[in-house]
């Protein structure tokens, strides 16, 4: 089991990539999340950047997902406006890191980063006040 995620990145350095920001390039990621029923993924970039989406073609939405969480993948990457798509994924090792996203979310809770997600809430006393329909339609 590896201890410590170590990627190269392959390609153009960080400068050159901000001025392509538009263009393909190829990259190493590890599979954060996928799901097979929504077709979708969520890929950590070998750069450290900003995470990395994948959305499965409808036309090859009979086959199988092409790799799972904790695969190293490798991808072409295409900056989005608001987002980074992965396009041509290959799988390179299946289940390289296959505690990665436990490790991810270890650490953001033990920093803090996640307590609003790992924590429930405390119930709150609360009096709830039931909106009559005359009452809203009046005020609509």
């Amino acid at each position: 089991m590896r201890s410590e995620l170590v990627m190269y990145r392959v390609g153009t350095s960080r400068h050159a990539d901000k001025a392509k920001s538009k263009e393909d390039f190829r990259m190493y990621g590890v599979v954060l999340w996928s799901d097979e029923t929504k077709n979708r993924a969520v890929i950590w970039c070998d750069d450290h950047g900003d995470l990395a989406f994948y959305r499965r073609d409808a036309r090859a939405r009979d086959t199988k997902m092409p790799f799972k969480a904790g695969d190293l993948i490798q991808f072409d990457l295409k900056e989005a406006t608001a987002m980074r798509i992965v396009s041509r994924p290959r799988v390179v090792e299946r289940e390289s890191y296959p505690n990665l996203t436990d490790d991810l979310r270890e650490a953001g809770a033990a920093m803090g980063a996640l307590k609003h997600v790992c924590e429930s809430p405390e119930p709150e006393s609360a009096e709830i006040v039931p909106f009559l329909r005359k009452r809203v339609a009046a005020m609509a």
